[in-house]
């Protein structure tokens, strides 16, 4: 009878303490894991975005470039035509 007792106690306690920190621990690790994994990936993405934020950078500047080109060449034109008049 105390045999049976005494592991009817293990089984209480097992069950009140022991299997609840087990299942804590376990989705613990596995929040951690999933945080972490996410993390990496928006640590990823946020890189490719910094790339193509320098990419468009370039092709901004690019396109400033030729818009002040394009308004120099009007203003001689332009400039041209009035000497003409």
């Amino acid at each position: 009878m105390q045999e049976q007792n005494k592991w009817l106690r293990l089984f209480a306690l097992a069950k009140e303490y022991i299997i609840p920190i087990i299942v804590f621990i376990i989705g613990a690790s596995i929040t951690y894991a999933n945080l972490n994994n996410r993390l990496a990936v928006y640590a990823d993405s946020i890189n490719e975005l910094e790339v193509k934020q320098v990419e468009m950078e370039g092709v901004e500047s690019l396109i400033l470039q030729r818009l002040a080109s394009i308004d120099a060449k009007l203003e001689f034109i332009i400039s041209s035509i009035e000497k003409i008049q």
